[in-house]
């Protein structure tokens, strides 16, 4: 199959664009599965939809070469996600450190990939010599390398993961802030 697509440039179009089509549905279902506000979910069924239809019309559209707009769409919205988890995470409170759970290090690997891949697109977008063009697949490469190396090292360094058992209920309503005296005091 290698060979019949280094015959054929054309089949290597679409297996990258399969591979980012895949790539976008699996870390869609990944996100929607990790993050718990149920505001998150709804955009991520809605968005993950739209992304594949923009990217086939892409798809359709590109005469030649290589579009990078649906890898930064992808790269952008996945950065927004982690933001949000993050966020999460750092409201609720767990029983042991957040850094032992296998998603928090999935995650971290997600997050030095998409960003990576956003500003490696961004500045491909923007090369002028075949020699800019060479760093930009390295810097893709070494982000590729990173991200693998992140998630293998996730599940030996890893105790649990974010279960419900795992997180400490804090009722959202306390009011630390007033001090108010009781009739003992006085």
């Amino acid at each position: 199959m290698v060979i019949r697509v280094l015959n054929y440039p054309q089949f290597g179009k679409y297996i990258i664009y399969f591979n980012i089509l895949s790539e976008s549905i699996l870390f869609g279902i990944f996100f929607y599965l990790l993050i718990k506000a149920q505001i998150l979910k709804i955009g991520i069924r809605i968005c993950i939809p739209i992304f594949v239809i923009i990217s086939f019309f892409i798809f359709l559209s590109e005469k030649g070469g290589f579009a990078n707009y649906p890898s930064l769409i992808e790269s952008f919205l996945f950065l927004i996600l982690i933001t949000f988890y993050f966020f999460e995470v750092m409201n609720s409170e767990v029983v042991y450190p957040v850094y032992q759970t296998v998603e928090f290090w999935l995650v971290v690997g997600c997050l030095l990939f998409f960003a990576g891949n956003f500003f490696m697109f961004v500045f491909y977008n923007s090369t002028k010599t075949p020699s800019e063009a060479n760093l930009a697949r390295l810097i893709y490469s070494f982000v590729t390398i990173l991200k693998n190396t992140v998630f293998s090292l996730s599940f030996f360094g890893s105790t649990g993961s974010l279960n419900e058992d795992n997180i400490i209920k804090v009722p959202e309503n306390l009011s630390l802030d007033s001090f108010q005296k009781s009739a003992s005091d006085n």
